[in-house]
């Protein structure tokens, strides 16, 4: 009896919207998009031609790093894996995108 008076009022809440809401839907990976699922935002362009060359965007897409951890990602990839620098410019730029999209607090 508790757990249907509990479904009950659980469906009543739902259904009068006591100020729930769905999740914000993750970015999801999409070969066939022309930025491969990436969402449109001030950086997309940056990281999708920084990353692309060696990465598929889904490896992108699927890390929820935080800034600090996307910096230092970032880092490693300039200084041992031959990716041009950036710039502190346009580095600001890529972080301030991947801490928004993908970042550890970003909808998964």
């Amino acid at each position: 009896m508790r757990r249907v008076v509990l479904t009950t009022a659980l469906a009543a809440g739902l259904a009068l919207g006591w100020g729930l809401s769905a999740p914000a839907a993750a970015p999801r990976y999409d070969p066939q998009d022309e930025w491969h699922g990436l969402p449109e935002d001030e950086g997309r362009e940056e990281v999708y031609y920084n990353c692309v060359a060696c990465h598929s965007m889904g490896t992108i897409m699927q890390q929820r790093l935080s800034r600090r951890w996307w910096e230092i990602t970032i880092e490693r990839m300039t200084d041992e894996m031959g990716m041009p620098d950036p710039g502190e410019e346009e580095l600001t730029v890529i972080l301030d995108y991947l801490e928004k999209h993908f970042g550890a607090d970003s909808p998964r």
